[in-house]
């Protein structure tokens, strides 16, 4: 007998402790930071999207948040909803269950973008963005914050 190699005996319980633990992770993981990640990048994606038609058509166009029904939505100049090409329609932007929006700071129900791309906090293009606008999604137990800096309205999420 090779003193150097496993019995088949220490291999199966090596194999039942990996499928106990394996279970034990699965059912302990809800998966729901995994739509927490999902949703803060897709809000991100969004953002800019919504600049990049800003640009590419040298109009204002808008993110309007509606933080009590959690959504939002990318308009027009004149308030229109916009084609939103992962939905493929015109659509309103629902949080996944779970999801909320914990705060937007500072407080704004509105990000524009002019046709430069430069931010704004209202609707009408008035008033820049003068703070880093921080926009946090919750699911209770964890937050990610989605950043946009004032000036070039560049976007990021926040490591935490």
């Amino acid at each position: 007998m090779n003193p150097k190699s496993f019995t088949v005996i220490e291999l199966i319980i090596v194999i039942v402790v990996l499928i106990i633990v394996g279970i034990s992770v699965t059912l302990l993981w809800s998966g729901h930071s995994l739509k927490l990640d999902v949703q803060a990048l897709k809000l991100t994606h969004d953002i800019r999207y919504t600049q990049t038609l800003a640009m590419a058509n040298n109009s204002v166009y808008r993110i309007v948040f509606n933080q009590a029904q959690h959504n939002y939505q990318i308009t027009d100049s004149q308030g229109n909803l916009v084609y939103h090409p992962s939905i493929d329609a015109l659509a309103t932007i629902f949080f996944g269950s779970a999801l909320t929006y914990a705060s937007i700071q500072p407080s704004v129900s509105y990000l524009s973008f002019n046709g430069k791309g430069e931010p704004y906090i209202y609707s009408s293009c008035l008033q820049k963005l003068s703070t880093t606008l921080q926009i946090h999604i919750t699911n209770g137990s964890q937050t990610k914050t989605i950043q946009v800096f004032p000036n070039t309205g560049y976007v990021t999420i926040a490591i935490s």
